[in-house]
């Protein structure tokens, strides 16, 4: 990638690549990026995926910073979730 890009671009680049890598594949991440740092958060599933976060992003981007502020979401802290008794 180029270093040229808007922020836009890279952003939404990073974004389908964290989408479509199957080490991470979460659709729900948000990438910014200032100056030459990326920043993503949002939540993922286990500290595995949170590592690939990094992982994917240092490969796609490795002229910038990445700063992973995804959290990781424990079983049953869903807002969501249902009682079933």
């Amino acid at each position: 990638m180029a270093d040229a890009e808007p922020d836009v671009y890279v952003m939404e680049h990073a974004r389908a690549a964290l989408a479509k890598d199957p080490r991470v594949a979460e659709l729900e991440l948000d990438v910014t990026v200032a100056a030459d740092t990326v920043f993503v958060s949002g939540t993922v599933g286990s500290e595995e995926r949170r590592q690939a976060v990094t992982e994917v992003l240092r490969e796609l981007l490795p002229e910038r910073e990445v700063v992973n502020q995804t959290s990781i979401l424990s079983v049953g802290s869903t807002p969501d979730s249902e009682r079933i008794e």
